[in-house]
C-alpha cells in the first residue's frame, strides 16, 4: 500500500477538497438502513478539528461500529466506538457493512489487517516533507517504534 500525499492531513496538496460531512452521513444511512441500523453523529473525539478524519457510529441490531473517513482521500476504516478523550483506535472488520460501502463505488475500504500493519518506508514515499516530519515525531511518541497504517490515515495529531 502506498499512502498518498495529504493522507495525514498535513501539507495537503492545493486544490484538494475536504470530505463533505453531509454526503458521508447520507452514505452511512444508505449503508445501514437495509440492515435495520442507524447512523449516529456521536462525539467521538474531544477536538474533531484536530483529526484527519470524520466519524459516524453505525448502530446495528447486534453491535455498534464507528466508521472513519479520511478528510482528504475517500478512504474508510472501521473501529470500535470511542468514548470522548480516547486516542487509541481498535480497528475492526465489520463484514457486510464494509461490503456495502465498497458497493457505493466512492470509497477505498480498508480492512483491519491493512490498518493494523506497521508503516514501512515503501508506504510513505509519496508523502511530503511536512508529513514525513510529523510521521517521525509521532512514531517516537507511539512507544512501539512504528506507527500502524491506520494511525497515519486516521490520526489525532495536532
Amino acid at each position: 500500500m502506498i499512502l498518498p500525499r495529504g493522507i495525514t492531513g498535513f501539507n495537503v496538496p492545493k486544490g484538494s477538497a475536504e470530505a463533505d460531512p453531509g454526503s458521508f452521513r447520507a452514505d452511512c444511512w444508505q449503508v445501514v438502513a437495509p440492515l435495520s441500523g442507524r447512523a449516529e453523529d456521536r462525539p467521538q473525539v474531544l477536538c474533531p478539528a484536530c483529526t484527519s478524519f470524520l466519524t459516524q457510529v453505525l448502530v446495528l441490531p447486534r453491535r455498534a461500529v464507528t466508521v472513519l473517513l479520511n478528510k482528504v482521500h475517500p478512504w474508510i476504516g472501521f473501529c470500535r466506538p470511542l468514548e470522548p478523550g480516547d486516542c487509541w483506535l481498535e480497528f475492526v472488520d465489520p463484514g457486510t457493512v464494509a461490503a456495502r460501502f465498497t458497493a457505493l463505488g466512492r470509497y477505498r475500504v480498508l480492512s483491519r489487517e491493512e490498518l493494523d500493519q506497521p508503516v514501512d518506508s515503501s508506504m510513505v514515499a509519496e508523502l511530503g516533507s511536512g508529513e514525513s516530519s510529523q510521521l517521525a515525531y509521532w512514531s517516537k511518541l507511539a512507544g512501539r517504534g512504528k506507527l500502524r497504517v491506520g494511525e497515519v490515515i486516521f490520526n489525532f495529531w495536532d
